[in-house]
């Protein structure tokens, strides 16, 4: 709940920081016409490796289930079919994995969550009425957070909790279809990829130390636009 107030607070603030823009500006000069977005979807994963100190376990692969996200973006159109926003997103998937220890099976349980606050760039290619299709791509920053439990083991349950702030970079693309002047229902695909994530594990007997995970990200969103001023 915390993630969606905080979401929500930047968001506000930044729609009404372009809205005081929009309307500074000066008459005969070409001005943006700016908008703000709301949407949300399904996230996949693919399955990522979680890497295990050699102390502690051989790497190994880890399965989720399917996700969910919540997203919301304020941008501005530029010139020649161009526009730039700044997006914010949570995102949610939770690991559902079998292993086999000792002759037995047991589960892995936890979830890895994402929040990222990202700079896009994106082209409208407009078609016959209402309708409009986009591509694009953003970098910006990802805080990607893993809960996560292994066990048991020879030594007890490896866990593996904690955050880490990485470099972020997805790719974009969807469609558009204005409902009503002003209003526009969309939808889109995205890729989202980061850079390594250091992740520090905890197991009975051995202490802390550091491992990692790749993180691999498709999601499905759905939404509405506004455009400010319409």
């Amino acid at each position: 709940m915390r993630v969606l107030i905080t979401i929500a607070s930047c968001l506000v603030a930044l729609t009404l920081a372009a809205k005081n823009v929009q309307a500074q500006d000066g008459d005969g000069v070409w001005s943006p016409e700016l908008y703000f977005s709301l949407g949300g979807g399904a996230v996949f994963m693919e399955n990522e490796s979680l890497n295990y100190p050699p102390a502690l376990s051989p790497s190994q692969n880890y399965g989720l289930d399917t996700g969910f996200a919540v997203q919301g973006a304020v941008g501005a159109t530029l010139p020649m079919s161009f526009r730039t926003e700044l997006e914010v997103t949570y995102r949610e998937n939770k690991i559902d994995n079998t292993f086999t220890s000792g002759g037995m099976t047991f589960d892995s349980r936890g979830d890895v969550s994402t929040i990222t606050v990202m700079s896009n760039v994106l082209y409208d290619f407009p078609l016959a009425g209402p309708f409009s299709v986009f591509l694009g791509g953003g970098v910006g920053l990802a805080v990607v957070d893993l809960d996560f439990k292994r066990g048991p083991t020879a030594a007890g349950f490896i866990l593996a909790n904690g955050d880490d702030v990485r470099f972020a970079y997805q790719a974009i693309a969807g469609a558009s279809f204005e409902i009503v002047e002003g209003v526009s229902i969309f939808g889109k695909y995205t890729y989202l990829g980061t850079t390594g994530d250091s992740i520090t594990f905890s197991n009975t007997g051995v202490g802390r130390v550091n491992g990692s995970f790749d993180y691999h990200n498709h999601a499905v969103f759905g939404g509405l636009t506004f455009e400010l001023g319409s």
